[in-house]
């Protein structure tokens, strides 16, 4: 288990990626960073093992990942495809959402899965499709 180097420099609050993988294989190894993840699931499955568990996220379903979470990730199917963001702990530095990381922590839920039986699943889902798109317009991603 290691402590993941940052992928967001200090003059970035977030990261988003889509990946395409071709073939199942790891992704990574168990790790744990002060970032929070969201993961939607786009088109196959990855398997996510957090504290010992294994859950496996299916097409068009939404992982959240909290801070300092241990976890490492698995795709599972061929031609799986996600989109990653990954943005910084509010607590961690001074930008106005201060406040979420206090929310989060004080229920101190590791992890949750937004699926299609979950309220504003969609309304998620959209939120991540235009944040990518507006980075890839602006060519950030």
């Amino acid at each position: 288990m290691y402590n993941e180097k940052p992928l967001l420099d200090n003059s970035n609050l977030y990261l988003i990626k889509e990946h395409e993988y071709v073939r199942k294989h790891k992704l990574s190894n168990m790790h744990y960073h002060s970032e929070f993840e969201l993961i939607y699931v786009k088109k196959g499955c990855i398997n996510f093992y957090i504290n010992g568990e294994e859950y496996s996220v299916k097409e068009g379903n939404v992982i959240f990942i909290n801070s300092n979470i241990i976890h490492c990730t698995e795709c599972t199917q061929n031609n799986t495809v996600n989109i990653l963001l990954q943005f910084k702990n509010p607590g961690d530095s001074g930008y106005s959402l201060r406040y979420l990381s206090g929310f989060i922590k004080k229920i101190k839920v590791p992890y949750f899965v937004f699926d299609t039986n979950t309220p504003d699943t969609d309304v998620l889902i959209n939120f991540m499709e235009e944040v990518l798109l507006e980075n890839k317009l602006k060519g950030n991603a």
